[in-house]
């Protein structure tokens, strides 16, 4: 009721690629700062926020923090 007709209309693999796009740009503008970036990493991390943290100069990590990247997992 009152959403963006054109978001809805979007397919799955459309809202992923958009929010993929969004997600580089996000880790673009975090690379090209200036002054150093901080990521604070409470508890498990994975996927956009993983490459958001990665993106960052420095990560400061929990002791329970678990790094996941699914391109680099072992099977």
């Amino acid at each position: 009721m009152g959403g963006n007709s054109a978001a809805t209309a979007m397919s799955f693999s459309d809202k992923v690629a958009r929010l993929q796009e969004r997600q580089r740009t996000l880790t673009g503008v975090l690379v090209s700062v200036r002054k150093p970036t901080m990521a604070a990493l409470p508890g498990p991390a994975a996927g956009a926020g993983l490459a958001i943290a990665l993106a960052c100069n420095i990560r400061i990590a929990a002791e329970s923090t678990i790094m996941l990247r699914q391109d680099c997992a072992h099977r």
